[in-house]
């Protein structure tokens, strides 16, 4: 298998149609593409590209310390894509902390990468739904 070297950019927000194959759950309402488009100047977003292929993105907000987003195309994962666009977010955080809230606590590749990064479950919460009738 040959090595491929990444390069990483910094870019405007890609269009949910390239991205959402990437995800392993849809990103909650104030992580969602939606909520990200209002205050894009609040952002930074690293993209990391194998030629003109994206092969991950991951969008930060440098001063509250918050990634609302970080995904690697499922054909281009356990390569380090994914902790090298978290070490390029975390060069731009002017935060004390780094949080990343709302990932799904089923994704175990999710949380299994969080914490090898260091960054470790500090609490829970659970999805309540009422039935309207």
């Amino acid at each position: 298998e040959k090595a491929t070297t990444y390069s990483l950019r910094i870019i405007e927000l890609p269009d949910i149609s390239e991205v959402s194959s990437f995800w392993d759950f849809m990103p909650s309402w104030q992580n969602n593409h939606a909520a990200l488009l209002r205050k894009p100047q609040d952002l930074i977003v690293v993209g990391a590209y194998d030629g003109e292929n994206l092969a991950g993105y991951g969008v930060a907000a440098p001063t509250t310390g918050d990634i609302p987003q970080l995904a690697v195309a499922k054909n281009y994962r356990r390569q380090g894509i994914g902790s090298t666009i978290l070490q390029e977010l975390l060069k731009h955080n002017r935060a004390s902390t780094v949080r990343i809230i709302n990932t799904d606590a089923a994704c175990e590749p999710m949380t299994a990468f969080l914490e090898n990064n260091g960054i470790e479950k500090s609490g829970s919460q659970y999805e309540m739904l009422k039935k309207l009738d």
